[in-house]
């Protein structure tokens, strides 16, 4: 097929056209076919589409047609291409993305076409956002269309999602869309998440999926939302238990490696905890979690060894119970 004329290549497609749904799913013929789209013209191409699409969801779903429909989408030139394509996928974003095959088709499709031609797809996953963003493959479908859709459709995408942030936080795979929309730097959902989370930090600074996402919230949080997180984590029994815990004990970690380099807020902290630490020395456990703690955070080690040096003045956290004491931190699970 390499060195073929046009006319050759032609006449090999107008023979094999019927079949090729066949050869697509076909171990050897799906490579055939992936060598087909990338040499014959745009009016072939156009054709090749026309026989393939009424078949789109059987050969995506199937793991060797996945690879021949992903050629197939790179290889799409134009604009009626395209939205050939996206009428037949339209009606079956869903099913693709929840299929360990089908969603690498609808990501192809997300990373290659513009964003307003993906309008379709963006709005179906919108419809069925939590259902998706809880599943193993669908989260990532919902990532990449949050990847790679415009400003306007971003909002179409975050609102579904944020009406179950509890649900999501806690789940296998819908904390990692959490965590994703965390670090898209949009201050508002930063502190829509972080406010649905307070008053159960506790719980979920203790559960291995909800923990990276107080983790997130401790990194992405504006000053004011920091200063509430702190406040409810270092609360005497809180702190206490968190750092008894094994996840709870890297979002202390986390909380004091985010203090690490900012003089003011390190020294509030530390002396907010300083009563849980020094108590940890007197526990069996308690030195080994101190040693995890120190490990990554010079200051933290330094005020150990002498809590009463440093300035007790440098700001603080005023809404900080009084007593309120002790904490540690985290790192990815």
């Amino acid at each position: 097929l390499d060195g073929a004329s046009p006319s050759t290549i032609s006449r090999i497609l107008s023979v094999c056209l019927t079949d090729l749904p066949m050869l697509m799913v076909d171990p050897f013929g799906n490579y055939f076919c992936q060598k087909m789209t990338e040499i014959v013209s745009e009016q072939e191409l156009t054709t090749v589409l026309d026989c393939v699409a009424p078949h789109l969801g059987t050969i995506s779903t199937n793991m060797h047609g996945t690879r021949a429909v992903q050629k197939l989408v790179e290889c799409i030139r134009t604009q009626e291409q395209m939205r050939r394509l996206m009428f037949e996928l339209a009606a079956i974003v869903v099913q693709l993305s929840l299929d360990v095959h089908g969603n690498h088709v609808v990501q192809k499709v997300l990373q290659t076409f513009p964003a307003a031609e993906n309008q379709l797809i963006y709005e179906a996953v919108a419809q069925e956002a939590f259902k998706m963003a809880s599943h193993r493959s669908g989260c990532c479908v919902v990532q990449r269309c949050m990847d790679t859709c415009n400003p306007n459709q971003r909002v179409m995408m975050l609102n579904p999602v944020l009406q179950h942030v509890l649900e999501l936080v806690q789940d296998p795979f819908g904390n990692y869309v959490i965590q994703y929309v965390m670090a898209l730097k949009n201050p508002p959902c930063e502190t829509l998440v972080a406010r649905q989370l307070l008053g159960r930090l506790q719980h979920l600074s203790k559960q291995k999926f909800s923990s990276n996402v107080v983790e997130k919230c401790i990194e992405h949080s504006d000053p004011q939302m920091f200063t509430q997180i702190v406040n409810e984590i270092c609360h005497p029994g809180v702190l206490k238990d968190l750092l008894m815990d094994n996840f709870g004990i890297f979002v202390i970690q986390r909380l004091v490696q985010h203090v690490e380099h900012d003089p003011q807020q390190r020294v509030a902290l530390f002396k907010l905890m300083q009563g849980q630490l020094l108590a940890l020395r007197e526990s069996r456990a308690g030195p080994r979690i101190l040693q995890k703690l120190t490990r990554k955070s010079h200051a933290l080690a330094e005020f150990l060894k002498d809590p009463g040096a440093g300035p007790s003045s440098g700001g603080g956290y005023a809404d900080a119970p009084k007593g309120g004491k002790g904490g540690r931190r985290k790192g990815n699970h």
